[in-house]
């Protein structure tokens, strides 16, 4: 089994959100311990490991928020993504489709190969204290509107998990990709 993250160019955002807010309404209806309780060992196994991961988890996040990198040029953001990547025991390789902050990151061989998207890029002009109203932190300069630095960082957490599920057997393989942005528009 393979997981590849990979970072797309033209993603839909509606259908994202309304993934996202599917799976969380969903989730929403259950208590934790019957979901645990109906879960495979390698469901369970990843699921510990992103928990015990947590904080390390929202530095990345609000590393990448506070990078506030437009897309293509997510320098520091990409830098720590390949970093943490790597640390996981990922063979990482960057500079994909001749874009400098595109990656591919994999672990293992094999089919299936699992793709988790990441986007990490910030939007011109909308820098944006962590409010729950529009303050900009540096007025004009580029923030996270969409919270793409939660999905770099959810896109590691879920990636990064994948190892430690294989080496207790408990899966066969994982390959993942990651990638800047192109998009110029607000989500």
């Amino acid at each position: 089994m393979g997981v590849t993250i990979v970072h797309q160019l033209k993603p839909s955002p509606a259908l994202s959100f309304c993934s996202t807010f599917l799976a969380l309404l969903i989730a929403s209806t259950f208590p934790v311990s019957k979901i645990q309780a109906q879960l495979r060992p390698s469901q369970q196994t990843a699921i510990e490991d992103v928990e015990k991961r947590t904080r390390e988890l929202k530095q990345v996040n609000e590393s990448i928020w506070n990078f506030a990198e437009v897309g293509l040029k997510e320098i520091e953001s990409s830098a720590l993504l390949v970093e943490k990547l790597k640390s996981n025991g990922f063979q990482v390789k960057t500079g994909i489709s001749g874009m400098p902050t595109a990656l591919v990151a994999s672990y293992g061989k094999g089919k299936p190969v699992i793709g988790i998207l990441a986007e990490y890029d910030a939007l011109p002009g909308m820098s944006q204290q962590v409010a729950p109203e529009r303050i900009a932190l540096k007025e004009g300069e580029a923030g996270h509107a969409c919270g793409h630095s939660g999905l770099g960082a959810g896109a590691l957490g879920a990636a990064g998990s994948h190892p430690r599920a294989r080496a207790e057997r408990v899966l066969v393989d994982v390959r993942h990709s990651v990638g800047p942005s192109n998009r110029w528009r607000y989500c």
